[in-house]
């Protein structure tokens, strides 16, 4: 006779064991946390799926990521420090659009870098807190981001990503620094950035050209084998995928309308540039944070620098008449700071955004991307105006730290950027008591 699962009071069976492999996590073998779906001419990775859990485990350590944004000309000071200390101060014109994340980030005043040497210094020892002209010891200093990216990048594809939305050869000084004192080249535009992650292609021919075609996208070459993929996943993790897939197609969308523009005619520029459209630098600046989000959602590196510098463009903005460098230099005149006022309240503005892209991805352990990645925003640059060095504009946000709103240090007692930077690497999981030219730890999010 045979048995009734459902009447049998001995040997009682779970209907479950019986159910698909997405609905029993007994019986499911967990994906890899590597799976991709691949089509022709494109390899798509996938965001961290509940799918990808060990068996009967509910959640599992979520890795630590670290994001750096470089202003190469800096933030104009009054508008960006607050004028209280501690989480109730008063919010300022270019924090303004960040106060839906105020809890999660924190603004610190009175540190830098003990250098001067006014733009060149300001890029290039941003992130390593020494002045590369000084010495042959100077020049080995690797950059924050590298050390970080030995320690946590090295389980994803990239161990790290240098990106930048400047007028300079995508191998000219001023970004990443690697142990062996090289400079790491950035890749300067969106699309390009977006290739080098989801776009496959044969030798001699890098990125097929039927994806150059908008009806080709990404999701559309990967379909088939997501149907399949998609029918043994659960609600929750379905729900997850069609999320990064909108935001994958929204990202394409915006790269096909900024490749139409880039055919038009744009107006005069002060000198040559290389660059497809003048206006175009806060676009670009814009879809690069689109494409960090994915490529941190995608998990295919856990490691991040972009540099901002867009130098003499005249941003397509309304009021905006005059060079963003000349603009920088604006000498406290009123009419120039205004407008400079106007393009920086686009960075922190897209910085909003992007840390609003990181909070809405979720994952498994019901935390999100926001939670788990250390946001380092700022500049080498305290005023373009006088070419400071001093008194740097930063901002930390997400990451799990003990965020404080508004953070004052008195300038005259020398605290270096550097010893904030111990701080993130031993919250990121460095053992390190020192970097650069630091004094020991600022100890801030304690």
């Amino acid at each position: 006779m045979a048995l009734d699962i459902f009447t049998t009071r001995t040997n009682r069976l779970d209907w479950t064991l019986l159910a698909p492999a997405a609905m029993n996590p007994l019986l499911r073998a967990p994906l890899s946390r590597r799976t991709c779906l691949r089509g022709l001419g494109a390899t798509l990775a996938l965001p961290f799926l509940e799918a990808m859990l060990p068996r009967g485990a509910t959640s599992v350590p979520v890795p630590r990521r670290f994001v750096a944004i470089n202003l190469g000309l800096g933030l104009h000071p009054p508008a960006f420090f607050p004028k209280e200390s501690g989480p109730d101060y008063e919010t300022t014109p270019l924090l303004r659009a960040l106060d839906r994340f105020r809890d999660r980030f924190t603004v610190i005043e009175g540190l830098d870098h003990g250098i001067g040497g006014g733009h060149y210094t300001a890029q290039s020892s941003f992130l390593s807190s020494v002045d590369y002209r000084a010495s042959d010891v100077a020049r080995r200093q690797p950059t924050l981001d590298q050390v970080l990216a030995e320690e946590i990048g090295t389980a994803t594809r990239f161990e790290s990503l240098e990106l930048g939305v400047e007028l300079v050869h995508p191998h000219a000084e001023g970004g990443s620094v690697n142990r062996h004192g090289v400079w790491l080249p950035r890749i300067q535009l969106p699309k390009a950035a977006f290739r080098s992650l989801f776009v496959t292609g044969t030798k001699g021919e890098p990125y097929p050209a039927a994806l150059l075609d908008r009806k080709q996208s990404v999701i559309d070459r990967v379909r088939e084998q997501s149907r399949r993929f998609e029918r043994d996943l659960g609600a929750t993790d379905r729900e997850r995928l069609d999320r990064y897939f909108t935001s994958i197609r929204a990202v394409e969308d915006e790269l096909d309308r900024i490749e139409t523009w880039s055919k038009q005619p744009v107006r005069p520029s002060p000198r040559p540039i290389e660059w497809p459209s003048q206006w175009d630098m806060l676009t670009h600046e814009r879809l690069m944070l689109a494409v960090m989000a994915l490529a941190l959602e995608a998990d295919v590196t856990r490691v991040i620098t972009l540099i901002i510098n867009g130098k003499d463009i005249v941003m397509k903005l309304k009021g905006v008449t005059l060079g963003y460098h000349n603009l920088s230099h604006h000498g406290m005149r009123q009419d120039k700071i205004d407008q400079l006022l106007t393009i920086e309240h686009k960075h922190t503005e897209y910085l909003a955004h992007f840390l609003g892209e990181l909070s809405a991805a979720e994952t498994p352990d019901g935390s999100t991307l926001l939670d788990n990645t250390v946001v380092l925003f700022g500049s080498g640059l305290g005023n373009a105006s006088s070419h400071s060095n001093k008194n740097l504009p930063i901002l930390i946000a997400g990451g799990g730290l003990a965020h404080k709103g508004s953070l004052k240090y008195d300038a005259t007692n020398k605290r270096p950027l550097s010893n904030l930077y111990v701080d993130l690497q031993q919250h990121l999981g460095v053992e390190a008591d020192r970097f650069g030219a630091s004094t020991g730890r600022l100890g801030s999010f304690d």
